[in-house]
């Protein structure tokens, strides 16, 4: 499918601002609706704002992003979804002093399809008792129908509505 882009990056104030959009003829993707859509132009498109302080390990993010070749899965009809996102990570929380190790941190993350009303939202705690190694759990909610974006995952398969989880990290690797 042929495609073109354009990326743009750069400071508004003390924000960080990223954008790209997307251009293809056509697309790669298999329609529900069994439409061949390779003759079609679809956009798609994203942009983002990023604040970090790294002082005290808090950082904000807030991005849109068209899908200009998404589908819905209960309506075959409807191409083309609104998505957003947020994230927010606190380090830091219990001793602002501490070294880099013994570093507690807190993030939460939300994921949105404004299209078919699903999304999931991803909370966690992550402590670093090691330079280069850390503990964590997790906690992920997914919300909206059977048939949407969060929860369908393939013909028969529905992502569960609630999932916790354990990490353990070291070096720069998760296992």
């Amino acid at each position: 499918t042929p495609k073109g882009s354009l990326f743009l990056t750069g400071p508004v104030g003390d924000l960080d601002f990223l954008g790209e959009a997307l251009l293809q003829y056509g697309s790669d993707s298999d329609f529900y609706n069994g439409r061949d859509y390779g003759d079609r132009l679809f956009l798609s498109a994203t942009g983002g704002l990023l604040y970090t302080d790294g002082g005290d390990r808090l950082t904000l993010l807030g991005q849109y992003w068209y899908d200009g070749v998404a589908q819905s899965y209960d309506n075959t009809d409807i191409i083309g979804h609104h998505r957003g996102g947020a994230s927010l990570s606190k380090g830091f929380l219990l001793n602002r002093e501490a070294e880099r190790s013994s570093v507690l941190t807190a993030s939460l993350l939300w994921l949105g399809d404004f299209t078919d009303l699903s999304g999931m939202v991803k909370g966690g705690l992550e402590w670093e008792p090691l330079d280069h190694g850390a503990l964590g759990v997790t906690a992920l909610y997914r919300y909206g129908s059977d048939l949407t974006s969060y929860r369908f995952q393939g013909p028969g398969v529905i992502a569960p509505e609630f999932e916790t989880g354990v990490y353990a990290k070291l070096g720069y690797g998760v296992f």
